[in-house]
């Protein structure tokens, strides 16, 4: 045992202690006074309290020593000795007997230091003994947003500890909303220093942008300088809100478009919930913010995580689609969102809890033969998304071919396409891909269509065909294909199989990446070249809009295209 904490009731007959000679003078009294006649409950609910907290368990993992009092054993006292080991849990254990004697309207002494915590709040020392105790016991408590709370009542009076607590958790959004810019300067205010604090302050130094350091630099002399520190840091949260609705209402003007794009990604950057899930849909499908689909995952993640309701129920919704959802992460994103009070999250995780026992339940379907659980089985196992080793992938080709060879067209379709154009853990084998390609194509697969268009359309190979390519790129396309629309753009914008029909081709490109797919995906760099010229881009556009509403109608659409000869472009 390397510390003893004492505590006392305050005598009601006596001045509070107005220095720690006084306090301790006190503390002397009681000690030296005639014990009482019954045990005094303040005491005894304190000694329970820290049990409570950190159970005795008699070995040397306590905590505490001498707790607690025992009414029947132990003998009446006016004042109680505790014992404090040097444990891991010293810290959390030294501000949780503050409180707690504090609670109970009792002073604590704590002899190795000096220091004095009186029941009424106030704290006497040689030099400064800590104002924040009740913030640290919070945080070690995982009450973040008590503790967050207590730092900033400390904080009014400018306590170096306080603002460098309050800052570290704004900056990091514990407790409530993230500010990194406001929190930085609050933690600067306080004297933190990065070589002395990597951890603190070092690491909120590296959540600033450029810009953003501009901001805490502004924040820190407006903070330095404020008569009222609370009210100085409440406005600069406003002004942000503020800032963030601007540019939330001018994003949708194409002239202020562009500046609206740069507070909004400041504010974002800055740590706010609703911004970074307002800048991961801009990304995704707006028109001010040039991304990729990463950047517009990565801050709907980050807006999930910072607490935004409604991103947490976005990522949700893709976590559960694909071959192998992520059931688990989603489930837990629900319900965070349904704790943060969003309703109408029971219809989704209903849907979640459907998916999970017919994902547990396909072994065993696909074991008893049926074919659409076979090739479900397969596509997990062979999901291009996820690391795939070699004993996984000759699980899935052959699941594949079980299925297959049922009839099932989808599974002769994936089959197929993997012999035919190779994957990681299949070689090419073209001859091989063939058969179950027409047996996709015999079933009306589009995806088996496309496949086979892309195989016949190889120039000087065995198999090659341009013209059936061509037939069956517009096939697939008919049945709204992603992979049949890009090859029927780059058939036609080559002239493969038929006449070249350049408009045709970028119109059709245009519904493609609409549309999406594998060979999209894979070629983005081949967008630039299918953009309208000026003059085409009217009958780019009555065209695209033709086949949109008429899919299925295609074929007869482009059959009078090729008969006409300005078609071509």
């Amino acid at each position: 045992m390397s510390y003893v904490l004492a505590v006392w009731p305050q005598d009601i007959l006596q001045p509070w202690p107005a220095d720690r000679d006084m306090a301790q003078s006190q503390l002397e009294q009681a000690q030296a006074a005639a014990p009482p006649t019954t045990h005094d409950p303040r005491l005894l609910a304190f000694a329970h309290a820290l049990d409570a907290r950190f159970p005795s368990q008699g070995d040397e993992d306590d905590v505490y020593d001498n707790l607690p009092p025992d009414p029947n054993r132990d003998a009446p006292e006016g004042w109680l000795n505790i014992g404090l080991y040097d444990s891991a849990e010293r810290d959390a254990a030294y501000a949780h007997a503050v409180v707690q004697a504090n609670d109970q309207g009792l002073n604590l002494f704590d002899p190795q230091s000096g220091d004095v915590f009186l029941a009424n709040g106030v704290a006497l020392g040689l030099d400064s003994p800590s104002q924040c105790l009740r913030a640290v016991d919070a945080w070690h408590r995982r009450d973040l947003a008590l503790a967050r709370a207590e730092y900033r009542r400390v904080a009014a009076g400018r306590d170096d500890q306080a603002l460098q607590g309050w800052g570290l958790l704004l900056g990091k959004g514990q407790g409530g909303p993230r500010n990194h810019s406001l929190g930085a300067a609050l933690m600067q205010l306080g004297g933190a220093d990065a070589d002395e604090d990597p951890k603190g302050y070092g690491l909120a130094l590296q959540r600033l942008t450029p810009s953003l350091q501009q901001e805490q630099a502004r924040q820190h002399e407006v903070l330095q300088a404020a008569a009222d520190l609370l009210a100085a840091v409440d406005t600069e949260i406003a002004l942000q809100e503020t800032l963030l609705q601007d540019a939330l209402r001018d994003i949708t003007n194409p002239r202020l478009r562009k500046q609206a794009a740069l507070v909004l990604i400041r504010i974002a950057n800055n740590g706010h919930a609703a911004a970074a899930y307002r800048l991961s849909l801009e990304v995704a499908f707006g028109k001010s913010i040039a991304g990729a689909q990463d950047d517009a995952d990565h801050w709907l993640r980050l807006a999930a995580r910072w607490g935004d309701p409604a991103a947490q129920v976005s990522l949700a919704r893709q976590l559960m689609k694909g071959l192998n959802p992520a059931l688990d992460e989603a489930e837990k994103w629900l319900l965070q969102a349904q704790a943060s009070g969003v309703r109408g999250q029971e219809s989704l995780l209903a849907d979640l809890r459907t998916k999970r026992d017919e994902l547990a339940a396909l072994p065993g379907r696909a074991e008893s033969g049926e074919a659409a659980a076979q090739r479900q089985l397969a596509q997990q196992l062979m999901d291009p998304t996820d690391p795939t080793d070699p004993q996984r992938v000759a699980q899935g080709m052959a699941w594949l071919q079980r299925a297959a060879e049922q009839g099932d067209a989808a599974a002769a379709a994936e089959l197929g396409h993997a012999l035919a154009f190779g994957r990681p853990g299949v070689a090419p084998d073209p001859l091989a891909a063939r058969p179950w390609l027409d047996q996709a194509v015999q079933g009306g697969s589009a995806h088996g269509q496309a496949a086979l268009a892309q195989l016949l359309a190889v120039p000087g190979a065995t198999q090659s065909d341009a013209a059936r390519a061509l037939e069956l790129a517009i096939e697939s396309a008919a049945n709204r294909s992603g992979n049949g629309l890009f090859l029927l753009a780059t058939f036609l914008h080559a002239g493969v199989g038929g006449s070249r029909d350049v408009v045709a081709a970028k119109a059709v490109m245009h519904l493609a990446q609409v549309v999406g797919g594998e060979l999209v995906r894979q070629h983005p760099d081949i967008w630039p070249q299918y953009q309208p010229t000026p003059d085409e881009h009217l009958p780019v556009q009555i065209l695209r809009n033709q086949i949109n509403d008429n899919l299925r109608g295609m074929p007869e659409l482009l059959a009078r295209r090729g008969e006409t000869p300005a078609a071509s472009g």
